[in-house]
């Protein structure tokens, strides 16, 4: 996943049909709305059969530039320190309202994943640049990092402490000085082989889901330009033995802001969800969230949700526990760690 990091302050909503900007809903009851005023987000109109609740964080982490949920309730982050050379690793067991400082790892962190409550993998870059990424395992919760493999790598995803997956690119004769391939691991990420497949070869930036154990995804960008990037979606449905094309962008330098039917070409790469077969969610950075329910042929953007326009362009992690039910941190001017429940489906028809 890529993204700019942001300073951090934690907020948290349950909410039935809500609005927000200048989404439209139906007008609230004026002699039992309430109004919660939120800072840099829009004003939240809730209606007497809508609740809204703000979580004041202690120790709010700042800068922060990953974030992953292992459950509503926990939740992992890093921080960057500063400009310095080093990430730390936080951890939140009651859904941000307060924060411990577990440990750092050195470099920039790009990619948490937990498979339990203590084993743990990440992936991190030098600050100051280099061939290499480097995948850190953990084994004690995020207390502790050891360094396990080195190598040009973008996204991992585990489904066991054994079994992953990671886009890693390598040293080509090509053209380009890089080749990206999907590879897997099963030993817990110490070595890794390539898996066969039509992964474009210019890949850069990634992402890994999977559904259960045999149907996955992997969305990739390629060639960034202002605003936009090629992406392509790839899929599995037999455990990431064999991968194939789903879905692609069509890229070109004048397309606006495609928000029903195509992958769109607009935004970078940050993360992918799957959580069905048929059910997805995707968060591209200056772009938005969307959602696909025909396996990732053809998405829409989630325009109607109680959180603003701006900050769904810059979700730093997110967790989709149904079609109607999120988690999300978000990093702007300030980062948010939000949740919200909507029977409204964010303004997409989907199949009941």
């Amino acid at each position: 996943m890529r993204r700019e990091p942001g300073t951090a302050l934690l907020l948290s909503f349950g909410l039935i049909i809500a609005a927000c900007g200048s989404t439209s809903a139906a007008s609230p009851n004026p002699s039992t709305s309430t109004t919660a005023v939120i800072k840099h987000e829009s004003t939240l109109q809730i209606s007497a059969n809508k609740s809204s609740s703000i979580v004041a964080g202690k120790n709010v982490p700042q800068q922060v530039n990953d974030a992953f949920y292992l459950s509503k309730s926990i939740v992992y982050v890093s921080q960057q320190n500063g400009s310095g050379p080093t990430s730390s690793i936080l951890l939140s067991k009651n859904g941000g309202t307060s924060w411990k400082d577990l440990s750092s790892v050195p470099g920039t962190v790009s990619s948490i994943d937990f498979v339990t409550n203590k084993i743990g993998y990440l992936v991190s870059r030098p600050v100051n640049g280099g061939a290499n990424n480097y995948i850190y395992s953990t084994t004690n919760g995020g207390n502790s990092w050891n360094q396990i493999f080195a190598g040009s790598i973008s996204t991992i995803k585990f489904l066991s402490p054994t079994t992953g997956f990671a886009m890693l690119r390598t040293p080509s004769s090509s053209s380009q000085p890089y080749s990206a391939g999907i590879y897997k691991t099963v030993n817990g990420g110490i070595s890794w082989s390539l898996i066969p497949s039509p992964l474009y070869s210019a890949a850069t930036y990634g992402s890994f889901s999977f559904s259960s154990p045999s149907d996955g995804w992997l969305l990739v960008g390629i060639q960034p330009s202002a605003g936009s990037e090629n992406k392509y979606l790839y899929k599995t449905t037999d455990g990431g033995s064999s991968w194939s094309l789903a879905a692609q962008s069509k890229f070109s330098s004048s397309q606006t802001l495609v928000t029903s039917g195509v992958m769109p070409a607009t935004g970078y790469v940050t993360q992918l969800q799957f959580i069905s077969p048929q059910l997805g969610f995707m968060a591209l950075a200056r772009s938005g969230m969307y959602a696909t329910d025909n396996g990732g042929l053809t998405w829409n953007l989630m325009s109607k949700t109680p959180m603003s326009a701006h900050s769904l362009r810059n979700v730093v992690g997110f967790s989709a526990w149904s079609r109607t039910d999120f988690s999300f941190v978000t990093a702007n001017s300030n980062s948010y760690l939000s949740s919200f429940v909507s029977k409204s489906h964010f303004g997409i028809r989907f199949a009941e």
